[in-house]
């Protein structure tokens, strides 16, 4: 079993919990009970970071098992990376496991609170609540890395089927139009909404394929 310590982004959750309880105080003054205020403060950054750091130490675990090493998990509220190196002569499910094996444990590990959230949410907000929130955060976590697009799990396990069955260049073509035609599809969907949320969304898969991209050049590493 592997040991390695993440690298957390201090800053940025210390940002994350002042904007939580600034919402807290929000929620306290909108006369929803104190608990509730307090709920939000405390647990909102905190399930976010819980949640992307059980994704991310699943993708170092699947890399390791893949006769593979972890060079480096970085954490924060907003975002999760691991750098692994995986051997490309490794087994190809085992190749594919890995960039699939974040999401798959994001969903795991929503699953036992989601009858937790579904009892205890109707009865008591407070109890019911974090348990709910639990459940979204992983099932959100997991839906969104599923998808095709370049910086994203989805992606990483197509680019290694599609690159084992056909040629180097043939792939990246393939790969490319996928990638691009998901990401339109994005943009398209942020335009019918006509929300400013739906901008926020937009722009967030944007990122996911620029951040890798200039971690990886800074670690001369593979990311999942």
């Amino acid at each position: 079993m592997f040991r390695i310590s993440p690298q957390v982004a201090w800053s940025q959750l210390a940002v994350a919990y002042v904007i939580s309880v600034l919402l807290g105080v929000l929620c306290f003054a909108s006369g929803l009970p104190l608990i509730i205020g307090g709920e939000v403060a405390l647990f909102l950054p905190a399930g976010l970071f819980a949640a992307l750091a059980v994704h991310e130490y699943a993708h170092a675990a699947a890399a390791v098992r893949a006769g593979g090493s972890v060079r480096l998990i970085r954490l924060s509220v907003f975002y999760g990376l691991t750098f692994v190196d995986c051997p490309d002569d490794a087994p190809l499910g085992l190749r594919v496991w890995v960039p699939l094996s974040g999401a798959v444990a994001s969903l795991l590990a929503s699953i036992p609170a989601i009858p937790l959230a579904l009892v205890l949410l109707p009865e008591n907000l407070a109890v019911g609540g974090p348990f709910a929130y639990w459940a979204a955060v992983n099932f959100l976590i997991a839906a969104v890395n599923l998808l095709p697009v370049e910086g994203l799990d989805g992606y990483g396990a197509l680019a290694t089927l599609v690159r084992h069955l056909m040629p180097a260049r043939l792939a990246s073509r393939l790969l490319l139009v996928v990638s691009a035609l998901v990401m339109a599809g994005v943009v398209f969907w942020a335009g019918r909404r006509q929300h400013w949320s739906a901008w926020v969304v937009a722009a967030a898969f944007a990122l996911t394929a620029v951040l890798p991209h200039v971690l990886r050049r800074r670690l001369g590493a593979d990311r999942h």
